[in-house]
């Protein structure tokens, strides 16, 4: 390791800290000591801490190699932390807005970790959960092996003993294809019984949910108008996200993850959300964000422009402003009101506890009337 580690000109190579050129050196060797408190602070310095964990740079690609082959040795003990940084490394060699000095840093920096697949593959027998674990989420961000990562992930689940080993199984394939490219685009049609198999198996309520999740993710793809396909998913993912939903109600730290199950539904039939809507353990604050689903679902949003669709699930209300109706910040979206739609917005309309808080939903989005009985006034006399 160290007749190589000279041999790397680190003063010429852009690092997100100072003195790249003795820092960086020291802090591989320090990747060795016998100190594991060492190996964290040297691991800061080579990936990044804090906001500046997982950035890639020009080192990047040359600090890899040097990781890579303490994950071979066998005595080594820390192989869990060097997994975490590099399954964390934020490789996006085209965001729009890099220069190709950039775009090339990143693809070496992909380039240098799909050299240890071999490596992260014989780590999935290890005795360690962890290691296995971090060895898997590696092997989701090797995209241009994702045709044969796929299938060795698939092999290793039914091996595989411990539930969050298997769960980073399911979210590592489903990150496989959801990224694929032209070339790949119909290897996700080989894997829908797997996620369908799961979801309607026995198995904990856990891995149920991420295998919805991720089937419904993949089905809708990242081409033209992501929509879900039928007959990719199992007839029994609603039930398994809304068994999800309740699980986690009113544990205010997941807020996040029941609307993500909200976004998700919103893709199936209206049934789901409407039951969610009507449930008399639904408040307020629930019923804004589900309605948003069952607005989504009833005008085919997945129509409108990406920006206009990522702005509406990622802008949410900040309840303690609402009497400003400081909720959203984009335009509508055109669309016509048929039948279906009439009795989506009917339903909305006759449901007590959404209207216990003021909205500007309709008319920021869809330039509908926020009252209540204009509403009701505008599906009658459509």
């Amino acid at each position: 390791m160290l007749e190589a580690l000279y041999k790397v000109e680190w003063a010429t190579l852009k690092h997100f800290y100072d003195d790249a050129q003795v820092q960086i050196p020291s802090a591989i060797k320090r990747l060795n000591s016998p100190n594991p408190d060492e190996h964290i602070r040297a691991l800061e310095f080579l990936f990044g801490s804090q906001q500046d964990s997982g950035t890639v740079a020009e080192t990047t690609q040359y600090i890899i190699p040097f990781v890579l082959e303490l994950l071979v040795d066998e005595k080594y003990s820390s192989k869990k932390q060097l997994l975490i940084e590099l399954s964390g490394l934020g490789i996006e060699p085209f965001a729009k807005h890099y220069s190709i000095r950039k775009v090339r840093c990143h693809l070496a920096a992909y380039d240098a970790l799909e050299s240890g697949l071999q490596i992260y593959l014989n780590l999935l027998n290890d005795p360690n959960f962890e290691i296995r674990k971090g060895a898997i989420e590696v092997l989701g961000k090797l995209s241009n092996s994702g045709v044969f990562i796929a299938q060795k992930l698939v092999s290793h689940f039914s091996l595989e003993e411990n539930n969050d080993v298997k769960a980073s199984i399911i979210d590592s394939l489903g990150t496989i294809l959801d990224v694929r490219d032209f070339s790949q685009i119909d290897i996700r049609k080989q894997y829908k019984d797997f996620f369908k198999d799961i979801v309607e198996s026995d198995f904990e309520s856990q891995l149920r949910y991420n295998a919805a999740h991720v089937s419904i993710r993949v089905s809708m793809g990242n081409f033209w108008g992501k929509q879900i396909k039928p007959d990719e998913v199992s007839p029994k993912v609603a039930q398994t996200l809304i068994e999800e939903y309740w699980k986690i109600h009113l544990d205010h730290s997941l807020d996040y993850i029941q609307r993500e199950i909200i976004e998700l539904l919103s893709q199936l039939d209206s049934q789901p959300l409407e039951s969610l809507l009507n449930d008399k353990r639904t408040t307020p604050e629930d019923a804004y964000h589900i309605v948003r689903g069952l607005m989504f679902s009833a005008v085919n949003s997945y129509h409108a422009p990406a920006r206009w669709r990522d702005q509406y699930w990622n802008e949410h209300p900040n309840f303690e402003k609402r009497q400003k109706g400081n909720f959203h910040i984009l335009g509508g979206v055109h669309f016509a009101i048929i039948p279906e739609t009439k009795r989506i917005i009917r339903a909305i309309v006759e449901n007590d506890i959404f209207w216990q808080l003021p909205t500007n939903l309709f008319s920021y989005f869809y330039d509908l009337p926020n009252d209540r009985d204009e509403l009701r006034k505008l599906i009658n006399e459509s």
